[in-house]
C-alpha cells in the first residue's frame, strides 16, 4: 500500500461529513469506541481508512490493539496506520477524539480541519 498522507484524508473527511454529517458513534459517549461493528467501519477513523482502500478486516485488527483504551492510532504498529504519513496519524487521532467525545462527524471533521486553529496546522500548513 502506498503512503497516505494528509490531503487524501482532509478530501475523504470532507466527503464523510457531507455524506452524514449529523452521525455520531452511538458506543463514544458509554462503552468506548471500536474501529469496526458487525463488519462495518463504527468510527470516524476507521471510516476513513476503508474509504482510503484499507479492507474492513485489516482494520477490525485495531480493535484488538486498543484493548479498552481510547482508539489512538500513533501508537498502532499495524501496517495499515503506518501506510499513513506523520501529519495523516495526527489528522486521524485528532478527528477521532472529537469524534470519542460524542461530537457529530461534521463538526468533528469541521474542527479538525480548520486552518484557523492552531491546533490542525501540522496538517493545513504541511506539503504546501
Amino acid at each position: 500500500m502506498s503512503r497516505i498522507d494528509h490531503h487524501a484524508v482532509i478530501r475523504v473527511l470532507h466527503a464523510i461529513a457531507a455524506d452524514d454529517p449529523d452521525r455520531v458513534d452511538p458506543r463514544a459517549a458509554t462503552r468506548g469506541c471500536r474501529y469496526v461493528s458487525h463488519g462495518h467501519p463504527q468510527c470516524l477513523a476507521a471510516e476513513v481508512l476503508v474509504r482510503l482502500g484499507v479492507p474492513v478486516r485489516s482494520v477490525a485488527q485495531l480493535d484488538r490493539e486498543q484493548r479498552g483504551r481510547p482508539i489512538e492510532l500513533a501508537a498502532s504498529k499495524h501496517p495499515a496506520v503506518r501506510s499513513l504519513t506523520g501529519p495523516a496519524r495526527e489528522l486521524l487521532d485528532f478527528v477521532q477524539s472529537i469524534q470519542d467525545g460524542g461530537r457529530t462527524w461534521g463538526d468533528a471533521v469541521a474542527w479538525a480541519t480548520d486552518p484557523r486553529s492552531l491546533r490542525t496546522l501540522r496538517w493545513t500548513e504541511a506539503g504546501r
